[in-house]
């Protein structure tokens, strides 16, 4: 037990240090692309502004826990908060250096299977924090679709002119829906080629890992029946999460004397979140910057919007 203890600190350093080097880098670009009066913009964001952006900037990690342990009862594995936070910060290190449509999942199954849950519960946890976000982002799409027309029209015609990489991508996204049965042929086909033994152990296998979706669904159809009141605590949770993420842009435009609206603010964040869900990089480094400055090209612009967007990813992501 207390090897993995120190493996699991050394993978911790790693990605720490992996992190660290992007924010060098990050520094280097401003470094050399900001001119130094910019810089001093930096000194208009108050003591009390800069507190309440931290505070802002954990506040996720806060709600997040809360939601797990509420989930944790529901599947009758309760976990205490002071627990479950650890799990949920080494999540969002581990979210830091995969693609943002992975996201930190598989980190937090790991961990909380570490801690004793039981593999299908701790599963159908990061299932439930997925099918959450997706429902999130849908709403959000649906209102970014009615509120920035113009926005989500100039993005639909920058993918339409990449058509190789709207085909690949449709291609990745059909292939297990069109190809299912022929899939399973093939595969059989070839196990079937495997002395009996090999054979046999895979099907065993693979009879175990049906058990096992099965008794995820089965948590869900619970969820269904007897979780509709838990189901929308958490979901409210979920939108605190992402409003206090959302929040410390505006206190930077408001430290920066820079007029926004509001609502139009989260829409647009709400925007770069979905488009980070494409970006191949960890955390989506670069696609991330690219968006903010291209979907808020009319509010700010130059150097100040290098500044802007590199201030913003500083406290919602390094």
């Amino acid at each position: 037990m207390k090897e993995n203890k120190t493996d699991y600190t050394k993978t911790i350093r790693r990605i720490v240090l992996f992190v660290s080097v992007g924010l060098i880098l990050h520094v280097l670009f401003l470094l050399f692309t900001v001119d130094k009066s910019s810089f001093a913009l930096l000194k208009q964001i108050s003591a009390l502004n800069l507190l309440l952006i931290c505070i802002l900037a954990v506040s996720p990690w806060l709600g997040h826990t809360l939601r797990v342990m509420i989930w944790s009862r529901f599947i009758n594995h309760p976990m205490k908060y002071r627990d479950l936070l650890p799990v949920i910060i080494v999540n969002d290190i581990g979210a830091a250096l995969t693609p943002t449509a992975l996201g930190g999942g598989p980190v937090k199954m790991a961990i909380l299977i570490q801690k004793g849950m039981p593999a299908s519960k701790a599963t159908f946890l990061v299932l439930l924090s997925a099918v959450e976000d997706i429902i999130f982002y849908i709403v959000g799409i649906v209102l970014a679709a009615v509120y920035l027309k113009g926005e989500i029209i100039n993005i639909v015609n920058f993918l339409a002119s990449k058509e190789v990489l709207l085909i690949t991508l449709a291609f990745f996204i059909l292939f297990p829906f069109l190809f299912r049965k022929q899939a399973k042929k093939i595969l059989k086909y070839f196990i079937d080629l495997l002395p009996v033994k090999y054979s046999e152990w895979l099907y065993k296998g693979y009879r175990k890992f049906k058990e096992y979706l099965s008794e995820i669904g089965s948590t869900f159809k619970l969820v269904l029946t007897k979780g509709k009141l838990t189901l929308l605590v958490s979901f409210i949770i979920l939108c605190f999460q992402w409003l206090t993420k959302f929040s410390i842009l505006a206190l930077i435009l408001i430290s920066l004397d820079i007029d926004f609206t509001w609502f139009d603010m989260y829409i647009k964040q709400w925007l770069i979140t979905v488009s980070m869900l494409m970006f191949p990089t960890p955390g989506a480094s670069g696609g991330s910057e690219a968006a903010f400055l291209f979907i808020f090209k009319n509010e700010v612009q130059g150097d100040l919007a290098n500044l802007i967007v590199s201030t913003w990813r500083f406290f919602t992501y390094y």
